[in-house]
């Protein structure tokens, strides 16, 4: 092991192969631990290439490192597993296409929020996702929800927003 996995592992972010084995080590519901493992053990690298490329989660949590579309689609396939939660991958476009951004936005039973890295941010129930968006980005263009290679699947709708029990 070394020795920054060690300290990875004692500060509760265990090295997980997949994102299966990622489901299996995260407590349901517990936003806070999820974005802090993406956080330490997915690092930021920016797309070489132009434009986005999407890589399966899988293929990111072995080789430990993508941007932000990835660590997104990543923790909303987790959130996708817990009982009473729904979560999508939305993109969110800013005037300078150089910054556009993409987050994990979830609702269960306590309200609507979202992972952006390490960052969990919660809001009150019946929070509607423009709200929720343009307080933290109020620069932003557009907002939609993809899929996991990054095509548009919807508007800037709350798809999920009546659906968690």
């Amino acid at each position: 092991m070394f020795i920054g996995d060690f300290f990875r592992w004692i500060s509760g972010t265990r090295k997980c192969k997949n994102l299966a084995e990622l489901c299996a080590y995260i407590e349901p519901g517990d936003y806070d631990h999820l974005a802090h493992w993406i956080s330490q053990r997915i690092w930021y690298k920016p797309d070489r290439k132009p434009g986005d490329s999407w890589e399966p989660a899988d293929k990111v949590i072995k080789r430990g490192s993508c941007d932000c579309e990835e660590k997104a689609v990543i923790a909303a396939g987790v959130i996708n597993t817990w009982p009473g939660c729904k979560a999508g991958t939305l993109a969110i476009i800013q005037p300078d296409a150089a910054n556009n951004h993409a987050v994990c936005v979830f609702w269960d039973k306590d309200g609507p929020g979202y992972i952006d890295d390490s960052i969990v941010k919660r809001f009150p129930p019946g929070t509607a996702l423009p709200e929720m968006i343009r307080g933290s980005w109020p620069a932003a263009l557009d907002f939609y929800f993809c899929d996991i290679h990054g095509r548009r699947t919807g508007e800037n709708s709350d798809p999920c927003r009546d659906t968690a029990a």
